[in-house]
């Protein structure tokens, strides 16, 4: 993952790597693998990462998603695929997990930090949008997925986007106002 591939053979072994990943015969630990080592060797190019996301969007297996996450937020096209980060929010909420079962049950501590990591690092303000909205539509969602405290992040990116489309106020109040109302006084703040 880590190694330097020379320049030779990257195209082969981005294929390789890319054929891996979208492989559902292949056991989810090794796609996982795959798809870091992709975004360690920066193969992150527009098409490259359109075909990763092609591929894995729909999965739900707590080792790819992790691992989709870290891909996208270390590509410049993070902010193109933020919806890929708010559909994963539904597997990471602490009143869905289930604890004491079946390791399949189970969800990875890395699938949630690298989820959370994403949308702290969101920045344009389409994706931002996307953001606030989800979140002034389900705004219980904010605790239940461990980002109450990292929440002022994402906030501070709205503050920063602002100048580029001060229409992020009126969305961001809405979810100042969806926040009050369902008794999240500390997020609201």
């Amino acid at each position: 993952r880590f190694m330097t591939i020379p320049l030779g053979r990257r195209l082969k072994s981005e294929e390789l790597l890319l054929s891996l990943v979208a492989n559902v015969e292949v056991d989810s630990h090794l796609r996982s693998s795959a798809l870091l080592t992709l975004a360690d060797q920066h193969f992150n190019s527009k098409v490259t990462v359109d075909r990763v996301v092609a591929a894995l969007r729909n999965n739900d297996d707590t080792w790819i998603r992790f691992a989709l996450y870290y891909y996208l937020y270390t590509s410049n096209y993070l902010d193109d695929n933020v919806d890929v980060f708010i559909e994963g929010l539904q597997y990471i909420q602490t009143d869905r997990l289930v604890f004491n079962e079946a390791p399949t049950d189970t969800r990875l501590g890395d699938e949630s930090y690298h989820l959370q990591q994403g949308l702290q690092r969101a920045k344009r303000p389409a994706a931002l949008h996307k953001i606030i909205i989800y979140f002034k539509e389900h705004p219980q969602e904010i605790n239940s997925t461990f980002l109450s405290d990292r929440f002022h992040l994402i906030v501070e990116n709205i503050i920063a986007a602002y100048k580029e489309d001060p229409t992020l106020y009126e969305v961001a109040s809405e979810l100042f106002v969806a926040l009050m109302s369902t008794h999240q006084d500390q997020e609201a703040k």
